[in-house]
């Protein structure tokens, strides 16, 4: 029996796991995670396993799913893939997981989406080893604790090669630091590009910068104006991403004391020295993987990066380097209609075909 709600496991987690708090998966403080599995040929009652890091349960590592088994709609069957559950052998169990974790679809991952995963992976890794100081005092990453949503909007949108990148600088406080999708303002995210999921948090969060996933009510101006132009432009997402994908030069959102976002060109040099070579490297593993033939950096920032690293890598031959306004609102000129700016830039690139059911 529960001790908290009374009632026995069997109708709750269907076995406890003596190992951690022996309460039901309903009384497991949140994220509450609770897998059953049993593996092929394995003797006895199965294994039970509580508080497997839910990366798991993303889109990128499910291998089948199905719902509403054993007549309960709140549990779903699920097969994890072995190459995406961080060295544990799941690739013949079936696990049992709470809804709350599987709300979002369930699109099959290419191969090409779990390398580009697995690029952003080695991406954190490197930058796990990096150490900041004044003037951050706090970095979210959003493509770990919002890995949920960030890693379906990979799995949807990066299913194969993308001739045109549209590369950001890093995560913006209310945008992609909300979800994990770059340029994240919510309503586009959901209405849109249709990313539902569940968010997390990081580990040391500002106070006055809470991270609220997909409920944020304040607006990321620059996420309004960049999807709302290429929702306009395209009609529908499949056809921005035939040809396109948007990814940011470095995942890391930094934050002062105060509350205050820093911007990764606003950090120390002895700070953004590692910063810099992690993201050069990742940067040039992207366009390798994505095959790009013209990467547009939205902003200064990011468009410098991109044409030092390419010519550095001797990659600057292949491919074209352009600069598209930032829509940011503290960009006077972004302010006195972005819109034209992108349309005037789409038409001297000649990329209308790209971008319209005809191309």
């Amino acid at each position: 029996m529960c001790p908290q709600c009374a009632l026995p496991y069997i109708a709750c987690t269907f076995a406890p796991l003596p190992t951690y708090s022996l309460v039901c998966f309903f009384c497991l403080p949140p994220p509450r995670i609770w897998l059953w599995g049993r593996e092929r040929g394995e003797r006895g009652a199965g294994c039970a396993v509580v508080g497997l890091h839910f990366r798991c349960l993303l889109p990128g590592s499910i291998h089948h799913m199905d719902r509403n088994v054993c007549g309960h709609p709140q549990w779903t069957a699920v097969r994890l893939r072995p190459s995406t559950t961080r060295g544990w052998t799941y690739g013949s169990t079936w696990h049992l997981c709470h809804t709350d974790y599987c709300s979002s679809p369930c699109i099959e991952p290419s191969a090409f989406a779990l390398d580009f995963l697995h690029m952003e992976d080695e991406l954190n890794a490197a930058l796990c080893q990096l150490c900041f100081s004044q003037p951050v005092c706090y970095v979210y990453n959003p493509t770990e604790y919002a890995a949920n949503t960030h890693r379906l909007f990979v799995t949807t949108y990066c299913r194969g090669p993308k001739s045109i990148l549209f590369l950001g600088m890093n995560p913006g406080p209310f945008g992609m630091a909300q979800n994990g999708v770059p340029f994240g303002e919510v309503s586009h995210v959901r209405e849109w590009l249709r990313i539902e999921g569940t968010v997390g948090r990081p580990k040391h969060e500002h106070p006055k910068r809470p991270i609220l996933g997909l409920a944020c009510a304040k607006r990321e101006i620059s996420g309004a104006r960049f999807w709302a132009f290429f929702r306009g432009l395209c009609g529908d997402p499949a056809v921005f991403f035939r040809h396109c994908y948007v990814h940011n030069y470095c995942p890391l959102a930094f934050l002062a004391a105060s509350g205050k976002n820093i911007t990764p060109p606003q950090l120390p040099a002895n700070q953004r020295a590692g910063l810099t070579a992690a993201c050069d490297q990742a940067l040039v593993q992207a366009v390798r993987l994505l095959g790009t033939r013209l990467l547009i950096g939205v902003g200064r920032y990011a468009e410098q990066r991109a044409r030092a690293v390419l010519e550095a890598v001797g990659l600057n031959s292949g491919v074209r380097v352009a600069f598209l306004q930032h829509p940011s609102p503290v960009n006077p000129t972004a302010n006195r209609g972005w819109e034209n700016i992108a349309h005037t830039l789409i038409n001297d690139l000649q990329l209308l075909p790209y971008l319209t059911d005809k191309g």
